[in-house]
């Protein structure tokens, strides 16, 4: 009994599956008694007593243990699930709508399913043909074509509900498109129970850390590096191993989990492990890449914009899990974190009292001082009365290879804006226009005031001219505005020259020439901006540390480049900020132009809002400096005039083109005393912990006290006629959270909590050519989001609607849709959604 019980903790220590642990020791288990009766009559021969027998049988279970290894690395708990054969053939020639178009849809119904998933065969598939797959519980989409249907191994997402519509959106020139759907795995409910819990409570809680994804079938977790690659742990390789979500909602209450949008999912691409083929601890670490994913075109790392940095320092002493683990009910397989002791390092191996379950295999392992993973998490270890769980180092000399991580900084891909006249293919730009300076990009990384930093970029073709520099903020596309300026010139002879803004500051020859293949960076180091080439400085300017700096790009030469382009600071998480509530202005996706002529009676509100208790900001450009705007957050948007901006960013022209701070009506820094303004500046108004900071290319000019307990928007009001607001964005996204404050005009609506709450949703006239009208019937005054989706996953609509108790019509103009199916869905606050199919005739 002593022996089962030891090896019942070692095994469980692996957060392994119970049924793979109970099959294991029956096996060892019974070769130990085939090993005791063959010996038995040898026992007498040579005198072999109880002793040397019950050794030989623990060696023999251990044996047996090694033996089964290779096995024992998939008794990772996967998605409960099991597998149909079907034969759905879409076929062009003969399946034909009525209506001889080429859409062919058809519906695939599983009743009881918490999910589905297709796999498709006999694909034959024109490059301008694809296949839409549209959820009907919610409204999710993902369309396929030839390649992509390669990445994702002739696969769909995983679709949410037990209903799917499919869809050939053949090219109308074409005759052989055609494919079958032969299997379909069909999610099931189950809610597992937490195990390697460091105490007596389970001290999780939820998280939403976006490098952190969900792998499945497997059931691991998996995280984004700071170069785009990512790392789970090495027992969850392996075919089972398919795809990787992102931004995972909830499970089910009955503990069936629910899959994100197919704009979050990512099919796996190669593993680099030792694992498979030589299973132990120290080899159980696995790295990996993703594909592009089929809806966005973007990979992990640009779309969550975030990342970890893997270092090999020992770590502090506190450790923080996040993952995927198993739980019970909405928290099974949903991302939970928390934070313990660290209880041992090595060389090798981390220990730590922090609570994981089956399921958080492959979290990164984050020393909680720093915010850097200091390796991977793959074994339990802890029980109610304590212990410790797991995981491998990322000093593990294999492993820190395959990460593939130089010493030189942490890095990450830039991601491009302000784009003139160039193609942007993730951190890489390509110039599309004729010769000249005309062409150019910035980043929207940003190297903060006071920080060290770098950005860098690979040669591509070395007879073309490019500029790749730093600047303070980025006026236009031309290169005589790049504050610290590489330049790499063939009319200079192939040699790189240093320029800061419009004035050459090194000869022609003076720094040699450059190759396809460099690697040219420009890092600001202390007090000064260093020009390297392939590690090596080669110049040096003094900087201005006070203030932040963005990589800022110049492009002479038609399909000049600027390759593999990365920053020592992450892109952040900005959205275009939506307008509403706009009165004397017209909005220009996230740009306002005042219209009407002169006085404080023009403005509008931001849709995005900073949800309480929680930091955000707001920043805009500034365009004509000879106008007077101002810039600000409030609690809530009363109307267009200045002096109810709460707190208030402006830009004065009255007070000598000065920065002024005000507090609704109320003049809070004198005239003179922030300085002046220009045009290209970036202001910024942020909330950070209990203040409010005021901000001008990155650096804090004033700060004031806020109640952190509200949400906040952003409000803005102009004085002059075609004065503007120019690139406004918001840490936010436009749809409102769901703690957010009402405004007045809306306080006698509540948020809808769940679909219970609406009686009936219908569409009429459905299908419809010009207008429709959405008809809600509610049990109350209610407040919930729509959206509307195209055939193609796009968003065409997007907006907050407010509806009465009873009966309501939001008429829809879909006159500028093209003709086709499309889902319209209604958000409500617990998370939930209801869909709605609407044609386009």
């Amino acid at each position: 009994m002593v022996i089962m019980n030891d090896a019942i903790s070692f095994f469980k220590s692996l957060e392994l599956s119970i049924e793979v642990i109970i099959y294991t020791l029956i096996a060892s288990m019974l070769i130990f008694r085939l090993y005791s009766l063959t010996l038995k009559p040898f026992k007498m021969l040579h005198n072999y007593n109880q002793h040397a027998l019950i050794f030989k049988g623990v060696k023999l279970i251990l044996i047996c243990f090694l033996f089964l290894l290779p096995v024992l690395q998939y008794g990772q708990d996967e998605l409960p699930r099991h597998s149909k054969n079907v034969d759905m053939t879409f076929d062009k020639n003969t399946d034909l709508s009525k209506n001889g178009s080429n859409v062919i849809s058809k519906t695939i119904t599983e009743k009881g399913a918490t999910w589905l998933r297709l796999f498709f065969t006999d694909v034959q598939l024109d490059k301008n043909s694809s296949i839409t797959i549209t959820s009907v519980l919610d409204g999710a989409s993902q369309v396929l074509k030839a390649e992509t249907l390669n990445e994702w191994n002739n696969s769909s997402a995983y679709f949410n509900g037990d209903s799917v519509i499919v869809t050939l959106n053949s090219d109308s020139s074409k005759i052989l498109d055609s494919f079958k759907i032969h299997e379909l795995s069909i999610g099931e409910s189950t809610t597992k129970n937490p195990e390697s819990i460091c105490g007596p409570n389970d001290d999780r809680v939820s998280s939403s850390d976006r490098a952190i994804g969900r792998i499945v079938p497997i059931g691991c977790t998996g995280w984004i590096v700071s170069n785009g690659k990512l790392v789970t742990s090495g027992h969850c390789v392996g075919s089972r191993a398919q795809i990787i979500e992102f931004n995972v909602p909830k499970s089910n209450t009955n503990g069936s989990i629910v899959h994100p949008s197919p704009q979050d999912q990512y099919p796996i691409g190669n593993f680099v492990s030792p694992y498979p083929g030589s299973p132990s601890q120290v080899n159980d670490w696995a790295v990996f890449t993703a594909s592009s994913n089929s809806v966005t075109g973007l990979t992990p790392i640009r779309a969550q914009g975030k990342a970890f940095n893997v270092v090999r320092n020992n770590p502090g002493n506190t450790i923080r899990i996040s993952g995927f683990g198993t739980d019970s009910g909405r928290d099974n397989q949903s991302q939970q974190t928390h934070t313990g002791p660290l209880s041992s390092v090595n060389n090798s191996f981390v220990r730590y009292s922090t609570d994981t379950t089956g399921g958080n295999s492959g979290s990164p392992i984050v020393d909680e001082a720093t915010g850097s993973a200091v390796g991977v998490h793959g074994y339990g270890g802890c029980s109610s009365s304590g212990g410790s769980n797991m995981g491998i180092r990322a000093t593990v000399t294999g492993f820190w290879n395959a990460l593939g991580l130089s010493n030189s900084g942490t890095r990450y891909p830039i991601s491009w804006t302000d784009a003139v006249n160039v193609s942007v293919n993730q951190n890489n730009l390509t110039k599309t226009s004729n010769t000249g300076w005309n062409a150019g990009a910035a980043s929207t990384n940003v190297i903060p005031a006071n920080r060290d930093g770098f950005i860098e970029m690979t040669v591509g073709n070395p007879s073309t001219d490019v500029m790749f520099g730093l600047s303070y903020s980025n006026t236009n596309a031309s290169w005589n505005t790049l504050d610290f300026n590489l330049y790499m010139s063939r009319f200079r002879g192939g040699n790189i020259v240093i320029f800061q803004r419009g004035t050459q500051i090194t000869s022609n020859s003076e720094l040699g020439k450059y190759n396809r293949g460099d690697v040219v960076r420009v890092e600001r180091k202390g007090s000064v901006v260093n020009f390297k080439r392939n590690g090596n400085i080669l110049y040096s300017l003094p900087v201005d540390r006070s203030r932040s700096l963005i990589a800022d790009v110049a492009l002479y030469d038609k399909n000049s480049q600027v390759l593999k382009a990365y920053c020592s600071a992450p892109a952040p998480n900005r959205y275009p900020i939506s307008w509403t509530d706009a009165v004397n202005v017209s909005v220009n996706q996230n740009n306002l132009t005042k219209t009407s002529g002169t006085g404080w009676n023009g403005g509008a509100a931001s849709i995005n809002r900073i949800p309480a208790n929680q930091d955000g900001y707001i920043e805009m450009t500034i365009g004509n400096a000879s106008t007077d705007v101002m810039f600000g957050l409030s609690y809530s948007n009363t109307n267009a005039t200045w002096n109810t901006i709460d707190f208030n960013l402006y830009m004065s022209r009255f007070r000598g083109g000065n920065i002024v701070i005000f507090q609704r009506a109320n003049q809070i820094t004198s005239n003179s005393e922030l300085g002046k303004y220009a045009q290209g500046d970036i202001v910024r108004v942020e909330r950070k912990g209990s203040v409010v900071n005021f901000i001008k290319n990155g650096s804090v000019l004033y700060s004031l006290p806020v109640d952190r307990s509200r949400s906040m928007i952003a409000d803005v009001a102009l004085y002059d006629k075609n004065s503007q607001v120019l690139k406004a964005y918001c840490s936010a996204p436009a749809l409102r959270s769901t703690n957010e404050d009402l405004t007045e005009e809306e306080e006698t609506f509540v948020k809808v909590k769940t679909i219970d709450e609406i009686e009936k949703v219908i569409l009429s006239p459905n299908p419809a050519s010009t207008t429709t009208s959405l008809m809600i019937n509610s049990k109350m005054n209610a407040q919930l989001g729509m959206i509307i989706y195209g055939a193609h996953g796009k968003t065409l609509i997007q907006k907050q609607i407010f509806i009465k108790s009873g009966t309501n019509q939001i008429d829809v103009d879909v006159s500028n849709f093209p003709k086709g199916l499309y889902m319209v869905q209604l958000l409500y606050s617990d998370g939930s959604h209801k869909s709605v199919k609407l044609v386009r005739k």
